[in-house]
């Protein structure tokens, strides 16, 4: 008689079986000679670790969105920019649309190993260096001389800290919007982070488990059950 330890399914069986378990199966066993039925032994493995990977990168997607919203924020309601730096101006729609983008592609596509890197990896160190890059010029690049800070130091109190009030600075130097550009920076921060993790994850080879003596494992032979004796 056949072992009872393990289980024949059609294949829309197993179709329904791997679909409702939502997880990926190890697979074993052996073809019958008919081949209209496969003596399986499923055994589910990895399912946490791709949950995990998933679950990280969809967090990251929404956290850029966070970032797309800041710099919507600013294009809206920085009237000033448009006048005054043009290309800033312009800079500031390209990387909201950009981290719209990503954000998007982390949602839809979380098992995307490329995508992750170059959205959640990528984007948020080329966001940050931009930053840097406005601080090291006194945000005198594409602007006249006349709109230049003062000083690195004032740059960085206005750029990133958004403060209202820099010291030894004129008043008009100030930051007059609301100080989200801390707030960008975090949620950059986090997700560079947790796309790290969510890619070390991917990379984390997952082995079958061991199946314990006696479990009724094929022994490989492509011979079906012996049939019981009468």
């Amino acid at each position: 008689m056949p072992s009872m330890t393990s289980a024949s399914f059609s294949s829309e069986e197993l179709e329904k079986l791997v679909s409702d378990y939502r997880c990926e199966c190890h697979l074993t066993g052996r073809k019958y000679p008919s081949g209209k039925e496969i003596s399986f032994y499923p055994s589910c493995f990895g399912s946490n670790v791709v949950l995990q990977s998933t679950t990280l990168s969809r967090i990251s997607g929404i956290l850029l969105l966070g970032v797309f919203a800041v710099n919507i924020y600013l294009g809206l309601d920085d009237t000033n920019l448009r006048q005054l730096n043009p290309s800033h101006y312009d800079l500031n729609w390209l990387i909201a649309i950009v981290s719209l983008v990503a954000g998007l592609l982390l949602i839809l596509r979380p098992k995307s190993r490329t995508w992750l890197t170059l959205g959640g990896i990528v984007w948020p160190v080329v966001y940050v260096l931009s930053l840097g890059v406005d601080v090291e010029t006194k945000l005198c690049s594409g602007a006249p001389s006349s709109s230049c800070w003062p000083s690195h130091t004032a740059a960085f109190d206005y750029l990133i800290l958004n403060y209202a009030s820099i010291p030894n600075v004129p008043s008009y130097f100030g930051w007059k919007l609301a100080p989200v550009m801390p707030v960008a920076i975090i949620l950059l921060a986090i997700v560079f982070i947790l796309s790290l993790v969510s890619v070390n994850l991917m990379r984390r080879p997952v082995k079958p488990p061991v199946q314990p003596s006696g479990s009724g494992m094929p022994s490989g032979s492509d011979q079906p059950p012996s049939s019981p004796q009468k």
